[in-house]
């Protein structure tokens, strides 16, 4: 007998905006997270010079790479999963 329910949809009206970014959004988020990190460290062109600022564009830095490594490894899970039928049968 043919499985009659519709196909699952991940669109969810009122979802965040990082939701569907797959793992390549989670790739690059990583990479602008780090990158980000990196430029505030280093002080290049662009960097505030205010102490007080810093700080809180460092957080911001780590929780865009930090969001990366949480879809990523949400998708790492989500791709070895076995549905609870393929296991044997039991």
């Amino acid at each position: 007998m043919e499985d009659e329910r519709p196909e699952a949809t991940h669109h969810h009206p009122d979802a965040p905006w990082w939701a569907g970014t797959g793992p390549a959004g989670a790739v690059a988020m990583i990479v602008f997270g780090a990158a980000a990190a990196l430029w505030l460290y280093l002080r290049l062109p662009g960097t505030p010079d205010a102490d007080g600022t810093l700080p809180g564009m460092f957080y911001g830095a780590a929780k865009v790479a930090a969001l990366g490594l949480v879809l990523s490894g949400g998708a790492a899970l989500n791709r070895f999963r076995r549905p609870s039928g393929a296991a044997g049968g039991r």
